[in-house]
């Protein structure tokens, strides 16, 4: 039997069992194929239509399908229907903390009201606090969950980001550490690391750091960013370029061709050492352009080892 084959026999849905075909909704969710959750929530939903943690686990997969309105509808009538289920009031807030930060907040604090030790919603309060620019509070609330578990990694990862947002170096340095230590395969752990790195200007460690992110998670976006950026920054040849290169290519193509499409116009009023002047502006972003290129070229030539030294044989 193919190892596919098992996997679809081991979830194949039970029409009689409850709690079975939730757990299965809930795998299929664990493996990113919320699609296939979604079909048995919604056989489920035809035997318990109210039933609020099928509605709660069914709002969670259309979100994660972009139909996010829709699950937000869902989950504000779960809970005024159910004003104590934390877990309702929980999702709900993470939902709208992008967007509608204050009204995430609200939820978050009636939920802590039911349950104030409850270490994950306040981790994520702590996340909103540093959203909305309040890090010293962050920090604070942090310091309470790792007395309550201090081996909570996404608490250490946390108060790294609150001490890197009030340039505490040394701190966030030290719970990221402290996280690795706990978890040395938490990529959250890793990225804040290696943003701590690139923020004290510590290129090689930093593209070091991104490097292994990227081995964990080869899709990981930020991280990508990282390493980029630290090749750059690392280069000392490259240092006068690395503004420019956040400049659309596309855009200095454009202003070079408006600019040396003007020169003919222009060089019939101008004679003598205006001429000169004018040239240098509408060539500049010529030179620019080529400057970037230069820079991927000599990314791609020359590339970085995973320990950040550059040579034949880097980072792909």
């Amino acid at each position: 039997m193919t190892e596919s084959r098992m996997e679809d026999e081991e979830v194949a849905p039970d029409p009689v069992n409850f709690q079975g075909r939730l757990e299965i909704a809930q795998r299929y969710m664990s493996l990113g194929k919320f699609s296939e959750a979604e079909k048995v929530l919604f056989e489920l939903l035809k035997l318990v239509p109210d039933h609020p943690w099928v509605l709660v686990k069914w709002a969670s997969v259309i979100h994660e399908l972009g139909r996010r309105q829709e699950a937000v509808d869902v989950l504000d009538s779960v809970v005024a229907r159910c004003p104590e289920f934390v877990f309702a009031k929980f999702v709900l807030a993470v939902f709208l903390s992008s967007q509608y930060p204050q009204d995430s907040e609200r939820l978050v604090l009636e939920a802590l009201k039911l349950d104030p030790e409850n270490v994950t919603i306040l981790n994520f309060y702590s996340r909103l606090l540093l959203q909305v620019g309040q890090p010293s509070k962050a920090k604070a609330i942090l310091n309470a969950v790792i007395k309550i578990d201090p081996e909570y990694v996404d608490a250490h990862v946390s108060l790294s980001n609150a001490a890197s947002a009030k340039g505490e170096s040394e701190e966030a340095n030290r719970h990221a550490q402290t996280a690795l230590g706990i978890d040395p395969e938490e990529v959250t752990a890793h990225y804040a690391l290696a943003a701590e790195h690139f923020n004290r200007r510590q290129y090689t460690d930093s593209y070091r750091m991104a490097f292994e992110i990227l081995r964990m998670d080869p899709n990981n976006q930020a991280a990508a960013h990282i390493l980029h950026q630290s090749d750059l920054n690392a280069r000392w040849a490259m240092l006068p370029f690395v503004f420019f290169s956040r400049v659309p290519a596309v855009a200095l193509i454009v202003f070079s061709v408006i600019c040396l499409g003007s020169f003919g116009i222009i060089n019939e009023f101008l004679k003598g050492p205006r001429i000169a002047i004018v040239l240098f502006v509408c060539l500049f972003p010529s030179a620019l352009l080529l400057l970037r290129f230069a820079a991927g070229w000599s990314c791609r030539m020359w590339p970085r080892r995973p320990d950040g030294t550059i040579g034949a044989g880097g980072a792909a």
